[in-house]
């Protein structure tokens, strides 16, 4: 069933706790759904059956993200805008006043390349460099040092250099660094998530070990992929997968030998217990 008014033209989606957003071709946002907390972002706080523009947000959007509760927007001009729910400061704006309409997001200057929205906190990617999240902080997630919740960008500690990608779930993130040990990540690690073999939760960026499944290999030419209540995995194919296979996790002491033919991620998740053994995962080509 096509949602009405969106039969083509969407170039990218998200999805939050009871409201969807969509990007459209030439720059727009759409959200429909719940409109409680005012996560639509259209100047009111009326439910919609279809799609309503984003107040403001007609053109300029070229990526987006969903919370439980609210919606963000990088624009073409490196800006990040939020509104929504915001009593853990996840707009950004330097209040914990929820907000019907997009506010600019403080604290970027020199602009953003990149945005990732969890439950209830938002990271950013810096055009200068390293990592910037802002939200909920309960379980450490914002990476700062501490468990403060914060209405502005805080820097994530100890990632100032080069940041390839990174994603954000409701109570941990991750990132793929530029060189050696490239995976950290931090926040809610009670199943494990952090990938460091332990169930201690940390609020500073961990180095996540490396993992070998019947020839996939971790490297920095990656993605990270988070399934929420799943462990965190990047992994790659040394080649590319024609369908789903099944694999088994097993760790290594060591980083493998630098991966030669690794353009493709795919997507895994694996229950991790300290006293069960890895469980199957299934992998998929996921091509760009």
């Amino acid at each position: 069933m096509n949602v009405s008014v969106l039969s083509s033209g969407v170039i990218g989606l998200a999805a939050g706790e009871n409201h969807t957003c969509a990007l459209t071709s030439n720059g727009g946002m759409l959200c429909w759904g719940a409109n409680a907390f005012l996560q639509l972002g259209n100047g009111t706080n009326v439910d919609s059956k279809i799609p309503v523009t984003v107040f403001g947000l007609s053109s300029g959007v070229i990526d987006l993200g969903a919370g439980d509760n609210h919606t963000c927007a990088l624009t073409s001009a490196g800006g990040v805008k939020c509104w929504g729910y915001n009593i853990y400061g996840q707009l950004g704006d330097g209040s914990n006043t929820n907000r019907n309409t997009p506010v600019a997001v403080s604290g970027l200057s020199g602009g953003a390349i990149g945005l990732t929205v969890g439950g209830n906190h938002v990271c950013a990617l810096p055009a200068a460099g390293g990592v910037k999240c802002w939200g909920l902080n309960s379980n450490g997630q914002l990476g700062d040092g501490s468990n403060m919740n914060r209405n502005t960008p805080a820097a994530v500690s100890g990632l100032s250099g080069s940041v390839n990608s990174m994603v954000v779930s409701a109570g941990h993130t991750c990132a793929v660094l530029a060189g050696a040990a490239p995976l950290r990540c931090w926040g809610y690690n009670q199943y494990g998530q952090l990938g460091t073999g332990d169930k201690t939760s940390s609020n500073i960026p961990v180095i996540s070990k490396w993992l070998i499944a019947d020839g996939l290999v971790l490297d920095q030419k990656t993605e990270v992929i988070i399934l929420p209540g799943w462990i965190s995995l990047v992994v790659v194919p040394a080649q590319p997968l024609a369908e789903p296979r099944v694999v088994t996790l097993r760790e290594e002491p060591t980083p493998p030998p630098p991966c030669t033919n690794c353009t493709v991620p795919i997507e895994a998740a694996m229950l991790l217990d300290d006293n069960k053994p890895p469980i199957p995962m299934f992998f998929f080509s996921r091509y760009r």
